[in-house]
Formats: C-alpha cells, structure tokens, sequence
C-alpha cells in the first residue's frame, strides 16, 4: 500500500520560543511521508535563526512580510503537495503517533473531508484534556454555535482546498467552517493527538478576538436567521463562548426562544446542554423547569456536550 503524503503546515510568527518544539514532534512522527511547510510570517525575533539550524530534506521554510494569519495559511495551503494537509501552529506539539492514525482514518473512510482530534491543554502551570463529540451529526450541529475543533488538531483533504477570509484573522478557521459546513463531511478521532498551548494564545489573542466579536456575531445573526429568527440573541451567543452572564434571564429567552424554531434535535440537545450550564451557575425555578420539561433530550445533551477534565 502506498502511503499518500501528507503536508504538514505551521504559519510561524515570532516563534522563537516554541518553534524548535513543534518542528521536532514533527519529525518525531510515525507516519514517515509527510513534507513539513513552514512560512516565517514577518517575525522580528529569532524565529528565521532557529529555522535555518534545521537541515532535513523534509522541512521547506518559506518568508513573508505580510502580516496575517489568513494570508499564511492561504499561502501554505497554496505549496502543499500533499494529499492531506495537517495544521499545527508554531507554539503547540503534534503526538508521534497524529499523522499516522489521521492518515490512516482518512483513507478508511474517504468520504471524510475534515478530521480532528482530542487535545491536551496546556497552561502555564496545568495540563487540562478537552474531548468534543464524535461523529458528523453533533459536530455540523456545533459548527452553529460554536467551533468544536481545536486547530492544531486537523487533518483536511488538499482536494476541499480550504481558504481564509482576511477580515476574519484569529477566528478564520471557524469562518471557514461556517461557511462551508454544508458541502464538508466532519469527525473526530477520540484520542489525545494534539497538545495545545492555551495561555500563551490567550494573551496575544484576547484583544483581538474581541475585536473580530461583532464580526461573528454578524455570522451567528445570519445563522439564527436561517432558522427563522430575526432578532439578534447575543446573550446567548456570549454565553456559549464561555463569558459568564450578568442577564441569566435574557439568556434563558433567548434560549427558549431558539429551541422552539430548532428541527435538529443535536441542535436542541446543545441548548439544553447550555440550560443546564446556566442553572448550575444561576439556580432558578424557571431554568429547572425547561430542564425538567425537555428532559427526554437529557441524554443526548450528555453525549453531545464537551468534556473538559483536569
């Protein structure tokens, strides 16, 4: 069996640190047919330094001046010659074993176009695991509210020829999912491939994705009106990005309000899942009782819901 090559794409911006780190569990890789394409994207650090000490034939380095995450990533999708591309951001870490049990899941099941997986957390002190559903239904379901997959984790056919809006920098990935979710056959593997650097992110990506907030707000907005909703439920759309709610009882309207107007009933588990979430962190009588009234749905609201363990 001839194993497809696989290209593995790290958009690097003053990297200095991390950057040896990710290309090393690059090359530390069981899957061995792989080329490993790396763009220095306008660093004013020592990021091009280090790149220069790696001489394996397998590692392409490319230079830009042109800030921008999207551009990167557009550039780097553009010199891929891979089959299957797998990206990894300079500051997070591929397990050994990624490109191997991705690769050989995408070639069991080649209807599959996106391929994620679980990840390790890491912070400046603590190592926390996140574990999204499974399965094409829950993740399409998700993709409606909020992004189900942690970057550095996927796999995508070069074929789908992924591409990112500029006006959308630092929350471009989920923008191309929205976007073509429809046409995209989406899985997770349930297995811990994927070690992703959160603080340091956090930090440089805090201000920024608030200011891309009303962008996506405007998608959700779009999104909601799909479903035969107008107005605009921002509570709510906070709420599910993790912001703690001053207005539990806006937030429980708008809950209400949109699982009426639901068919899906992955996309009403997910609010219930969120219903529960808003009782736990403001117990009230009316939010217990549209628990208990949708709790034929419990079940699959603890099947679809992440799981964040220590």
């Amino acid at each position: 069996m001839i194993e497809p090559l696989v290209s593995i794409l790290i958009p690097a911006h003053n990297a200095e640190k991390t950057i040896s780190t990710a290309l090393h569990s690059c090359l530390n890789q069981t899957y061995e047919n792989i080329e490993i394409l790396v763009l220095n994207n306008a660093s004013k650090d020592q990021t091009q330094k280090i790149l220069d000490g790696f001489s394996d034939a397998r590692i392409q380095v490319f230079y830009s001046d042109q800030k921008g995450i999207s551009k990167a990533r557009n550039f780097l999708v553009s010199k891929a010659q891979g089959k299957y591309i797998a990206w990894l951001d300079a500051d997070d870490i591929a397990m050994p074993s990624r490109m191997e049990l991705q690769t050989e899941f995408m070639e069991a099941y080649p209807e599959i176009d996106v391929l994620g997986t679980y990840a390790n957390i890491r912070g400046s002190s603590s190592i926390k695991k996140v574990k999204w559903p499974c399965g094409n239904r829950a993740l399409q379901a998700w993709i409606g509210f909020r992004n189900p997959f942690i970057q550095s984790s996927l796999m995508i056919k070069k074929s789908v020829q992924p591409t990112y809006h500029s006006d959308y920098d630092y929350m471009e990935d989920y923008h191309w999912l929205i976007e073509n979710r429809t046409t995209l056959e989406l899985q997770i593997i349930p297995a811990y491939l994927c070690s992703y650097y959160q603080s340091n992110k956090a930090i440089k990506l805090k201000s920024k994705q608030y200011k891309q907030q009303s962008k996506l707000l405007s998608i959700w907005n779009r999104e909601m009106s799909k479903k035969g909703l107008s107005e605009s439920f921002e509570c709510l759309f906070r709420f599910m990005r993790g912001d703690v709610s001053n207005n539990p009882k806006q937030v429980l309207h708008e809950i209400k309000t949109v699982f009426e107007v639901l068919q899906n009933q992955e996309e009403r588990a997910i609010l219930l899942y969120q219903a529960f979430r808003l009782l736990k962190m403001s117990p009230s009588l009316t939010v217990f009782m549209f628990c208990v009234s949708n709790g034929h749905l419990l079940p699959k609201a603890m099947r679809i819901r992440p799981k964040y363990l220590a």
